[in-house]
């Protein structure tokens, strides 16, 4: 079996391969969320502008979708809608749909983080593919020299 595609390390799986070397999905999630709950809560007492508080929680959403697979990318692009939804546009946390703007919030929600997972786990792979090739390499120069 090679080690450059480790069965389970495909983009769809919820669950990693006991190989991954990116850190657990639970762990990134949770930091996330916690990043996410003190950014609205910073942002509530600076008073921003509700442009720059959703492109800060697009940001944490993006930035840390690079370490999880793609749908928990996805539910991690719902639950920063849901920020930007309930404490940014509505200060009380209550939802509302708004029509289009509230679609393309969510499109934007949905295919930033999920491309970001998605760039990550192809960086991932050729990171693996290098260092397998690399290992092999090694491998055949030391059986030359014997």
């Amino acid at each position: 079996m090679s080690t450059a595609n480790p069965p389970g390390l495909g983009w769809a799986d919820f669950k990693r391969a006991e190989g991954d070397p990116r850190p657990p999905g639970p762990l990134v999630v949770s930091v996330a969320f916690g990043l996410l709950l003190a950014w609205v809560a910073l942002a509530s007492v600076l008073d921003l502008h509700a442009v720059v508080v959703a492109v800060g929680v697009l940001v944490i959403a993006v930035a840390a979708s690079w370490w999880l697979t793609v749908p928990a990318a996805l539910a991690l692009g719902v639950t920063a809608f849901l920020f930007i939804d309930g404490f940014v546009q509505d200060a009380q946390g209550q939802l509302s749909w708004d029509g289009i703007p509230d679609l393309m919030l969510v499109l934007a929600c949905l295919a930033l983080p999920a491309m970001s997972a998605e760039l990550g786990f192809e960086v991932l792979r050729d990171r693996l593919r290098h260092r397998a090739a690399t290992a092999s390499r090694r491998l055949e120069g030391s059986d030359l020299s014997r």
